[in-house]
């Protein structure tokens, strides 16, 4: 009599914190180009009003949150 249930896909490997971190300049230096921030009028408000984007707004962004909730990889991402 065979098994019928089924088998669950392996769990894909953790990141490392360097691909996390290489992962997080490539999404800032998207959000930060001047070509988004042409379109993404949010960002130039918020920019304009108060000269920066917060660490927690960022990390409420869903792309960035997909990569990692981890304020110091974000700060290190930012740094480099």
């Amino acid at each position: 009599m065979a098994d019928d249930t089924p088998t669950p896909a392996p769990a894909a490997p953790a990141a490392t914190p360097e691909a996390m971190t290489s992962s997080l300049v490539e999404r800032l230096h998207f959000f930060f180009s001047n070509a988004n921030l042409r379109q993404d009028k949010w960002m130039r408000t918020e920019m304009k009003e108060n000269g920066c984007i917060t660490l927690d707004q960022l990390l409420k962004f869903q792309t960035i949150k997909s990569i990692s909730t981890d304020k110091e990889l974000l700060v290190k991402a930012a740094g480099e």
